[in-house]
């Protein structure tokens, strides 16, 4: 196998660690919730307290990412954001549970842009979307895996073993990271970023924050992440409490978007990779029907129907990753990528941290989870419409797949 292959397959591992760990709340949720007797709103601010953390990592983790070791990095944090995980099984209040779930959410906000700028580099840019597409398999298929053994676990041992068990994949992750990835400090091996001159430069922050096109994407990625973290956090709360889920078979139902989710990947990677020059229009497309297919889940009213609008809001919206990664880092100065994608990250995970609790809120207020689907749905229909907007503002400083 191709060095850059081994790469991949070990930072695919990285991240699906990373997304056992992400996902364990969402799914645990109704139960935490009837043990300690908390309310929706509780369960919002405990999912905003990790979103929190994860926001506050991208800046650092940018800027770690482009000037420090990127090996050293992704072998430590792995082993930070399991510790926390084991730990979040001793919390008994709302402020322990954010606490812990904060501090987790920090150690993989760090890892995220070095992730993001590996790949980026032992890719060239007609391999990248490809490669993006399928290291964000794991987003998909991490909470596809975890949903069944969360619920098994839970029903059989109860929330907190749930969180033992998912604490020991991120050390695994270390280990791999320890073995596989090169010792250097940069990945870099394509003739797009091989001059000598360009390795060393590093745009200043000024530089890339005037980037024209930088706001506009960042505002796009806010509204993604309220319909991401509204999606992934909310889904199988509101499953169990719409349609009388048990644990048990709530991991197993809960799972099956996450396989859409998967074929989302797969399908928008390859088209991306084939119409190079439409990403942008194909991305904002994904958005939009995004938003058209949670209308129809919560509009359905039947659980076969609702699983159905899930599945193809799971396809679509997982879809629309790799094709943003891609663009991204297209975008992106030279020499500054992970600290362009630590600040885009950073102002798209506002939404993050605002839509569980804002989801929470409403359904406390409500009764329902009307006003939370509006919520995201609105949000992605704007996240589309900013995207449609970028090919008209000025030109990126990196335009080889533009």
């Amino acid at each position: 196998m191709p060095s850059r292959y081994k790469i991949l397959a070990v930072i695919w591992f990285f991240q699906i660690t990373l997304n056992f760990d992400r996902v364990i709340m969402a799914f645990s949720g109704p139960a935490i919730l009837k043990a300690l007797a908390l309310g929706p709103q509780s369960l919002g601010t405990i999912l905003s307290g990790f979103a929190i953390g994860y926001m506050c990592g991208q800046i650092p983790g940018g800027l770690l990412a482009d000037r420090w070791r990127i090996k050293t990095m992704l072998i430590v944090l792995p082993v930070l954001w399991g510790l926390f995980t084991g730990l979040t099984a001793l919390a008994a209040t709302v402020a322990g549970f954010v606490a812990f779930r904060a501090c987790l959410g920090l150690a993989e906000g760090l890892a995220v842009p070095a992730c993001f700028r590996v790949i980026g580099e032992t890719f060239d840019s007609q391999r990248r979307t490809g490669a993006m597409a399928l290291s964000s398999t794991a987003g998909a298929l991490g909470p596809a895996i975890a949903g069944p053994i969360i619920g098994l676990v839970i029903a059989a041992y109860g929330w907190q073993a749930a969180f033992y068990v998912l604490a020991v994949p991120p050390f695994i992750a270390a280990v791999l990271i320890f073995l596989v990835l090169p010792s250097r400090r940069s990945v870099e091996k394509h003739p797009e970023h091989t001059s000598p001159a360009e390795a060393v430069a590093k745009p200043s922050i000024s530089t890339v924050l005037l980037n024209g096109r930088l706001w506009v994407t960042s505002f796009a990625y806010f509204c993604f992440n309220i319909g991401y973290w509204g999606y992934n956090g909310w889904m199988p709360t509101y499953l169990a409490t719409a349609h009388h889920l048990d644990i048990k078979h709530l991991g197993l139902i809960g799972s099956i978007p996450y396989v859409m989710a998967f074929a989302g990947l797969l399908s928008f990677g390859a088209l991306g990779a084939r119409l190079q020059r439409f990403r942008i229009q194909t991305l904002a497309i994904a958005y939009l029907l995004t938003g058209a297919s949670l209308f129809l889940a919560f509009g359905a009213g039947a659980l076969f129907g609702t699983m159905l609008g899930l599945c193809f809001a799971s396809f679509f919206l997982s879809g629309g990753i790799p094709l943003f990664g891609s663009m991204l880092f297209d975008l992106a100065p030279r020499g500054g990528s992970g600290s362009y994608a630590g600040i885009v990250f950073t102002a798209g995970q506002l939404g993050g941290v605002f839509a569980p609790f804002a989801i929470g809120r409403l359904v406390q207020l409500t009764g329902n989870f009307a006003a939370g689907f509006a919520l995201m749905e609105i949000a992605l229909v704007a996240g589309g419409l900013a995207v449609f907007l970028l090919p008209f503002l000025q030109r990126p400083a990196r335009s080889a797949a533009n």
